[in-house]
């Protein structure tokens, strides 16, 4: 008897919980023609899922393949044996995740490509940090981003970017005296 007044309470509550969120949908959405509400959205972020799952994995036998770079044993107290075990979880996981993300997209949804530009952006930026140094790679990786996420300000993207790694260089490096890298300034 009671188990049924808790269960009607809580039915009760999720009721309610769906009206509210009708009326925040209809709220936010009042402005927009009919049919153009929360879908386009939904199915841009959906068709990201497998692109990041493809990420994870990428990510994930990248990692597994500096398991082999670490030296030391394969004893369970060793170096070696926790991140292979890890990284092997890790890429069967997301490979399982990738798997379910591509079984369950509907057929006919757009795919965006901003989640592989800015996968582009990262990798570049990984690679031009050494020589370039820490201030000027990710100045230029912040506007990239930027540019790629939409923003039409250019002049307002570099000022921006370029304060950010200036502040972030100096707070790494002065406060916490962590060393990033140098590169063609003299710094």
């Amino acid at each position: 008897m009671a188990g049924d007044a808790g269960q009607a309470g809580l039915d009760r509550l999720l009721q309610e919980g769906r009206r509210g969120a009708e009326l925040h949908r209809e709220r936010d959405h009042a402005d927009q023609p009919a049919g153009q509400g929360i879908g386009p959205l939904v199915t841009r972020f959906r068709s990201g899922e497998p692109v990041f799952g493809l990420v994870l994995v990428t990510l994930g036998v990248v990692a597994l393949t500096q398991v082999w770079v670490i030296r030391g044993d394969w004893s369970v107290s060793g170096p070696r044996l926790v991140p292979l075990v890890v990284c092997t979880a890790w890429v069967l996981l997301a490979a399982v995740y990738v798997a379910q993300t591509v079984r369950s997209s509907a057929p006919g949804e757009g795919f965006d490509r901003t989640p592989l530009y800015l996968i582009a952006t990262l990798i570049g930026y990984a690679y031009i940090v050494i020589p370039l140094g820490y201030i000027i790679s990710t100045a230029l990786s912040f506007v990239l981003t930027t540019r790629i996420l939409g923003s039409r300000s250019l002049l307002r993207d570099v000022v921006i970017g370029v304060l950010l790694a200036l502040a972030l260089y100096l707070g790494f490096t002065s406060l916490l005296s962590i060393r990033l890298p140098r590169g063609v300034l003299p710094l």
